[in-house]
């Protein structure tokens, strides 16, 4: 199924690279904080087979695989969070995280373009999994 378990005994978010995985994220006391790094690993989670198999190659720190995953789950954090109306405050690490991500994937003029198309997909896909409203 497409249960997520989310576990905040870390002290930061650890992915694990292959296979299913839960969601690790530090818990801080800003909320807002606390959801946007949700968002980002839950972007990761997105990628598992049983769930969008989205595959950007190895998944080793640096190479280009692995700097595409993450200007996805990025990207997708940014869709769910404005999808959800949440205003987050820009911060000037998440832009210098976004800026070195595009520095690896230069080969490929198209790479952000395939990263905002897999975000966009990640980000439905964890929409879909919300409760519908209730008309009050």
């Amino acid at each position: 199924m497409h249960n997520a378990a989310v576990a905040s005994d870390q002290t930061r978010p650890v992915p694990e690279p292959l296979g299913d995985y839960s969601v690790r994220i530090q818990v801080r006391p800003q909320r807002r904080e606390l959801l946007r790094t949700l968002t980002h690993e839950s972007t990761h989670w997105t990628a598992h087979e049983s769930r969008l198999a989205r595959d950007s190659g190895t998944k080793r720190f640096g190479s280009e695989g692995y700097a595409i995953e993450e200007l996805v789950a990025e990207l997708g954090a940014a869709f769910v969070c404005a999808d959800l109306d949440l205003t987050l405050e820009p911060r000037e690490d998440h832009a210098a995280y976004i800026a070195n991500r595009l520095d690896v994937p230069k080969a490929d003029n198209r790479a952000i373009f395939t990263a905002a198309s897999h975000a966009q997909r990640a980000a439905d896909f964890i929409n879909g999994l919300q409760p519908a409203a209730s008309a009050g």
